[in-house]
């Protein structure tokens, strides 16, 4: 399964991705991620490399019956084509071993070879009973290679215990921006079925009850607070969260010790408002 989490920055799409993890363990399965950024792609494959690392340090924990197990899932579903993979991330050697070089490795077809023997590793690792949840963070900063295999995964219907959750933001990518291209390659192919979920900002109603909620008071009571929030974050829950907490460190929101509530002077939330403070 494809999940393509997508909206502006600060709408919390990876917050929303990590409220899995707990899920996940609970079913006895794996939760790995991995973070794209925008300065910093020099090598191909190196935020899967960093997702992998997370995966043999939750693996090589398990009882040894376990860890044996996926070692002979891994064995025998990429027999000679597991050089390739630990050629790639030596770091699974932790799991199966020390790997002996071959010669497939080279030649036009290398590239093909390792994107089928990742296939096969990720159907190796994960089940309906002990499914892996794979989510990759600001995917439209993948470089090209990555994006590759990336299709191949999401288009592999077998895999009934993986699931793949990627977040992005189409507003920060031209039309031809490699990244597009991937995504019109997915719906044109209809080799995946993408699972799209677009996350908005909050509206005006939503962040005054989320406000009355932080501070245990009626929307009624919080609605000049509420209203000078959403004005100056236009809905963001991430800029909604700063903003209160800015408020508080800033001394204009503070508990009332006497009432034993919070409290704030209605004339500085509105200077707040107007003005050019940061709430970052």
């Amino acid at each position: 399964e494809f999940i393509l989490l997508s909206g502006v920055s600060g709408t919390g799409k990876t917050a929303l991705a990590y409220t899995l993890i707990e899920p996940v363990k609970s079913r006895k399965g794996i939760f790995i991620s991995g973070k794209f950024d925008q300065l910093q792609r020099t090598e191909p494959y190196s935020e899967l490399f960093s997702a992998l690392i997370e995966f043999v340090r939750q693996v090589t924990s398990w009882d040894e019956c376990s860890l044996s197990q996926i070692k002979e899932s891994i064995v025998a579903s990429l027999q000679s084509d597991l050089p390739i993979l630990t050629s790639m991330f030596p770091v699974l050697e932790q799991i199966v071993g020390p790997q002996q070089i071959s010669s497939s490795l080279r030649g036009a077809g290398a590239t093909k070879r390792f994107h089928i023997a990742f296939r096969n590793f990720m159907r190796a690792v994960c089940s309906p009973e002990r499914p892996l949840v794979f989510f990759l963070d600001d995917l439209q900063w993948s470089d090209s290679a990555t994006l590759n295999l990336i299709q191949v995964l999401a288009s592999d219907k077998s895999n009934q215990g993986f699931v793949l959750i990627a977040a992005c933001r189409y507003d920060e990518v031209a039309f031809e921006h490699h990244f597009s291209k991937f995504l019109r390659n997915l719906e044109n192919e209809k080799a995946a079925v993408i699972n799209p979920i677009e996350l908005h900002c909050l509206s005006k109603k939503v962040v005054n009850r989320l406000v009355a909620d932080v501070l245990h008071m009626q929307d009624t009571e919080v609605k000049i607070l509420s209203n000078a929030i959403f004005g100056k974050t236009k809905g963001n829950i991430y800029f909604v969260i700063q903003s209160l907490e800015s408020l508080y460190n800033d001394g204009l929101l503070f508990v009332d010790t006497s009432l034993g509530q919070w409290q704030w002077h209605d004339s500085e939330i509105k200077a707040w408002r107007n003005g050019q403070h940061n709430i970052v």
